[in-house]
């Protein structure tokens, strides 16, 4: 009898935890150690509102939000190892309408961003929080191409979306660029 008590006051308890704990809103999409830092560095991607969610990365301290039904992937930074490169930037991919060539990457960089081509069309953008940038665009092969350089040129985004598309979903694309925040 004393057993079935102790099941029932320390596993039907522990159970319950563990279930109410992975219930809530927010999902860890990755979580990583950097080598010789026992600090984790976590993204999160959690809802909203009923159409949008909201990724956030703690490395490189931003936000962004995108519409919940198009599909994301994210790209890890990786200060490097032995075996493995170190990558300069980690951020979202985020695929308009979920086609894998239709690429929003929204990231953060170790270095300053530099556009690689001096022939975009640049113009001045502002993000909802008032975060201030160029927006450089051009068109090249039927495809809208867009750098974006914010702040203090840590945390950009590129676009490479063929021109049909941008022009169908430009309001969807331009509240993803205007989400872009900075987080403590």
């Amino acid at each position: 009898m004393k057993i079935y008590k102790f099941i029932i006051l320390l596993v039907v308890p522990l159970i319950l935890c563990a279930f109410c704990s992975g219930c809530n809103s927010i999902a860890k999409t990755n979580v990583t150690s950097e080598p010789g830092n026992s600090e984790s560095r976590m993204s999160f991607i959690k809802e909203l509102d009923k159409f949008t969610n909201i990724y956030i990365n703690n490395k490189f301290k931003f936000s962004v939000a995108y519409p919940k039904k198009w599909t994301v992937h994210e790209d890890v930074y990786n200060s490097g190892t032995n075996e493995q490169n170190a990558s300069p930037d980690g951020g979202l991919n985020i695929f308009v309408e979920g086609k894998q060539d239709e690429i929003i990457y929204v990231y953060g960089q170790v270095g300053h961003i530099v556009i690689p081509e001096p022939d975009f069309q640049r113009d001045d953008f502002t993000t909802n929080s008032g975060l201030k940038g160029t927006l450089s665009s051009k068109e090249i092969d039927g495809k809208k191409v867009i750098y974006l350089i914010l702040d203090e040129g840590f945390i950009g985004a590129y676009l490479n979306i063929k021109t049909e598309h941008f022009n169908q979903n430009k309001n969807e694309i331009i509240s993803i660029l205007r989400s872009i925040n900075l987080i403590k």
